[in-house]
């Protein structure tokens, strides 16, 4: 796994892979394989390590994309990412 989305208001997250995979969970509808775009979500921390990670991401054709938050847990911000516009749209 490589990130996390949550499906809003249907309840459920997407799981995407490194590979263009996609796993869903609970209410989150299943559209397929999506682009090789990453999104790293984190804090100051998060940003500082951006670079390294965009690096390593790029490695297998994919695109990482920074989506700072606030707060001391990724588990905080639940509610914040599901109001995020997508970074694709499934094919």
């Amino acid at each position: 796994m490589v990130g996390i989305a949550a499906s809003s208001p249907a309840g459920g997250y997407w799981f995407p892979t490194a590979d263009g995979r996609v796993f869903t969970f609970g209410g989150a509808k299943f559209f397929g394989a999506v682009s090789k775009v990453i999104a790293l979500y984190g804090d100051s921390l998060g940003s500082q390590a951006a670079e390294d990670f965009s690096y390593m991401a790029s490695a297998s054709g994919a695109t990482t994309v920074l989506r700072v938050l606030e707060g001391s847990a990724i588990c905080d911000d639940l509610g914040t990412m599901a109001t995020m516009p997508p970074l694709c749209t499934p094919r």
